[in-house]
């Protein structure tokens, strides 16, 4: 059975390269038009989900039955969701394609530099004396945990990166465009268009797809879209 709320993430993906035609001859070349009785194809890592798929799954597969009278103790009920979804491993069930746009424009991102930093009494290092261009460019490429110690490397660098709502949005979408292009919008349909449009504040955008299960379900389904498409490759598909 396909999910076809996972085809817009392999159009996507694939930049429309394995459509669901080409996507269902890799699945007869894998012997599924023999009745193979696996749950996916095998050279396809599924991620953390590989273990949770049995006949029976289990809604929270990662926490015990016992375990879960003992949420209560959280107290709050977001902290009770927040454990049931990340740490019972529900997020594996959610669908990819609750973008958490809600009351984005609403949500106060940290303050990281209220004011200018004065270089004037300061002996510049080789990192703070970059272009900016060229500072932008090593965040781009950075992983987002890698990103923050990057602009934790001083007063000055993270001024230059977060200092301003500018600034920040600015890097968020760059780095949401180039590294986790899962986190961003899109129109419906099998064929759909990118629309990061629609977010207005990138960077506390950026934190709520961080936080969110169906976005991290959307990671999990865009990098096994990637694998299908390279068995498509290596079998000449």
């Amino acid at each position: 059975m396909v999910q076809t709320f996972a085809l817009p993430i392999l159009h996507l993906a694939t930049c429309g390269r394995v459509t669901p035609q080409r996507f269902w001859r890799i699945a007869m070349y894998c012997g599924w038009s023999e009745g193979v009785h696996s749950p996916g194809l095998e050279e396809v890592d599924y991620g953390e989900i590989s273990d949770a798929r049995d006949d029976i799954p289990k809604t929270i597969p990662w926490l015990k039955y016992s375990e879960l009278r003992y949420l209560e103790e959280l107290g709050d009920v977001e902290a009770i969701e927040d454990a049931i979804v990340h740490r019972g491993g529900y997020w594996m069930w959610m669908r990819p394609d609750r973008f958490p746009l809600d009351d984005v424009a609403t949500q106060c991102a940290p303050s990281f530099v209220t004011h200018g930093v004065s270089k004037s009494n300061h002996t510049l290092s080789v990192l703070e004396r970059l272009p900016l261009e060229l500072l932008h460019i090593i965040a781009h490429r950075c992983s987002l945990t890698s990103l923050l110690s990057l602009a934790s490397a001083s007063r000055i660098i993270r001024f230059l990166l977060l200092g301003s709502e500018t600034s920040r949005n600015s890097l968020a979408a760059a780095w949401i465009t180039k590294n986790a292009p899962w986190f961003s919008p899109v129109t419906s349909g099998l064929e759909p268009r990118y629309e990061m449009n629609k977010v207005r504040d990138a960077w506390v955008y950026l934190q709520r797809c961080c936080a969110s299960g169906s976005m991290r379900n959307r990671a999990r389904i865009w990098k096994l879209a990637e694998q299908i498409e390279e068995v498509a490759t290596r079998s000449g598909l």
